[in-house]
């Protein structure tokens, strides 16, 4: 999946590197670098998002052992 959350070619690239070297990801806010953690197999993610939609469609689109909580922060925008 390819996102507009406004990575670059080249933060995918860099981010990609570091994901496939990390044992475990945490992430407060779920999109793009979600699921280039789930492309690259990151053993171990736990990732918080504002939009419980969002949390939902994410979950059925990444790998079973990937993590997700809701976090209710009030009243949210576009971008959660």
């Amino acid at each position: 999946n390819k996102t507009t959350g406004g990575l670059t070619d080249e933060d995918r690239l860099l981010l990609g590197f570091i994901y496939r070297q990390a044992n475990s990801v945490f992430e407060y806010g779920l999109g793009e670098s979600t699921y280039i953690a789930n492309h690259v197999g990151v053993p171990r993610y736990v990732g918080i998002d504002s939009d419980v939609e969002w949390v939902d469609q994410t979950r059925k689109q990444v790998a079973p052992h990937f993590r997700f909580y809701y976090g209710d922060v009030g009243n949210i925008g576009d971008w959660g």
